[in-house]
């Protein structure tokens, strides 16, 4: 190339009109493409985040019905009858609890525990074998509480629990409002694109619900591991990009990947 361009004058004025010609050509390729990547990252980010505010949104209602359905039911003469007699016969417990549940029976479970720490009602298609500890968990803490306390549970998912007391504070029983993986999945939904993944954790940044439960565990240690290790998400990790938003009250972190 370069003895071609040496041969004659008029070679070598081709070439400089050439490169006079490609050069501010190539340099605006470059610079409109940085411009392209930074206006696209700018536009997912806004994406996420108004993904990560309905997601919110649609948590927070959740929360604000149980917490009112817990209330209903945590005040109601028919449930402190009920639990007062002891037993799980009541037929019009039962009637007051459905209806109550109703409006959040496709995302919640509803149970009413008695002061021994025994499921008596429930919601769900029978009475769980599981026996609640008043004096650990999430009974202790609503029994310590006044109003609607939230824990994650071992496997994953939230219970909402108060205690239903008598006119001297003591507590006859407790209401149980739980959302487990399948509830969690149909609240979501539709909230966010088939191609991205939300992942709920506690304020322990253990898993609450992940839209891919097999990997929920892999997932937040991952994470746990590089804000331990950075001090702050970076925002991508393996090729994706993860975006968190932080729910103070009640102790949750939601991340959209």
């Amino acid at each position: 190339m370069r003895p071609w361009v040496r041969r004659s004058f008029r070679n070598r004025i081709f070439v400089t009109m050439l490169l006079a010609a490609l050069l501010p050509m190539l340099l605006c390729g470059v610079l409109l493409m940085r411009l392209q990547i930074v206006r696209s990252e700018e536009h997912l980010t806004r994406d996420a985040q108004s993904q990560l505010a309905d997601l919110r949104a649609a948590l927070d209602n959740l929360g604000s019905a149980c917490s009112q359905a817990a209330g209903e039911l945590a005040a109601s003469t028919v449930v402190h009858s009920a639990l007062r007699r002891g037993g799980g016969d009541s037929r019009t417990l039962y009637q007051v609890l459905f209806r109550c549940a109703q409006p959040l029976a496709e995302y919640v479970r509803f149970d009413v525990y008695d002061r021994d720490g025994f499921c008596r009602y429930t919601t769900a298609g029978g009475l769980p074998d599981e026996f609640l500890d008043p004096d650990w968990g999430v009974l202790r803490a609503a029994r310590e509480a006044e109003g609607v306390v939230l824990r994650s549970g071992a496997e994953g998912g939230l219970t909402a629990a108060r205690a239903v007391r008598n006119y001297a504070g003591t507590a006859l029983g407790y209401i149980l409002i739980t959302a487990e993986q399948s509830g969690l999945d149909r609240l979501f939904s539709g909230l966010y694109p088939a191609a991205s993944e939300v992942l709920l954790l506690d304020r322990s940044w253990r898993p609450v619900y992940y839209s891919r439960p097999a990997q929920a565990a892999q997932t937040a240690d991952a994470l746990r591991r590089q804000l331990l290790e950075e001090g702050t998400l970076s925002g991508e990790r393996e090729g994706y990009r993860f975006f968190a938003r932080s729910h103070e009250t009640a102790g949750l972190v939601l991340v959209l990947q």
